[in-house]
C-alpha cells in the first residue's frame, strides 16, 4: 500500500484495498520536512501507469501521504487522490497511546442560539420539543414546500412522521432546525 522510502523522482505502484485494489503509479515530486507535527511529507504524482518519458502516462492528480502514518485522506485511501464523492480525511493517528498526528479542524461557533425548540429523530419518527404551546408547527421538505401543518393543543411536545426519508425543515414560530429521516 505505501513505500514511505520514496524520494524525489522515486515512483512505485501501490494498490488500494478502498477501491476494488485499484492499481495506480505513484511518484515522490517532493518530501518536506517535519511539516506534520514532525513528520515529513510524501509530496506524489499519480498516474494510470509508470511514464516511460517526460509527459508521458495520464496524470490523475496529485496527492500527500505522511511518512510512517498513511494519506492525508485516511490510511487505506492511499491513491486515487482525485475521485469524486469517495474518500475520507485522516483526522488522528496514535501510535502507543500518543498522538504522533491530530488534524486541526475549524469551526464556528453560532452567534447566538436563543432556539428553544429541540428536534430528535428516530428513523422516519420525528419528536419535536420546547414549542410554544399556541404556535403551529410547519413541516417543510428541504427546498421550501409545505408538507404539513399541525395545529397545538397547548402541549410542549409533538410527534409525528415524516412521509420519506430525507432532509426536512420544521418551524414552529421564529424557531426553525434542520433534520434528516431516515
Amino acid at each position: 500500500m505505501y513505500d514511505f522510502g520514496l524520494q524525489p523522482g522515486d515512483g512505485c505502484y501501490v494498490y488500494n484495498v478502498s477501491d476494488n485494489l485499484t492499481r495506480t503509479y505513484v511518484k515522490c515530486v517532493e518530501v518536506r520536512e517535519g511539516v506534520y507535527d514532525g513528520l515529513d511529507a510524501i509530496e506524489l504524482e499519480e498516474y494510470d501507469a509508470e511514464p516511460q518519458s517526460s509527459g508521458d502516462g495520464y496524470l490523475y492528480n496529485d496527492g500527500t501521504w505522511i511518512r510512517g502514518v498513511g494519506s492525508l485522506f485516511g490510511v487505506t485511501w492511499n491513491n486515487r487522490f482525485g475521485v469524486d464523492g469517495v474518500g475520507g480525511m485522516l483526522l488522528e493517528a496514535s501510535l502507543d497511546g500518543e498522538v504522533v498526528y491530530r488534524r486541526e479542524v475549524s469551526s464556528v461557533e453560532p452567534a447566538f442560539d436563543d432556539r428553544r425548540m429541540d428536534v430528535r429523530v428516530d428513523g422516519q419518527e420525528v419528536t419535536v420539543t420546547g414549542i410554544d404551546g399556541d404556535d403551529a408547527v410547519s413541516l417543510f421538505t428541504s427546498d421550501g414546500v409545505l408538507v404539513r401543518q399541525f395545529k397545538k393543543t397547548g402541549r410542549d411536545e409533538l410527534r409525528f412522521a415524516v412521509p420519506a426519508s430525507g432532509l426536512y425543515i420544521v418551524k414552529c414560530g421564529q424557531d426553525s432546525c434542520k433534520f434528516v429521516a431516515w
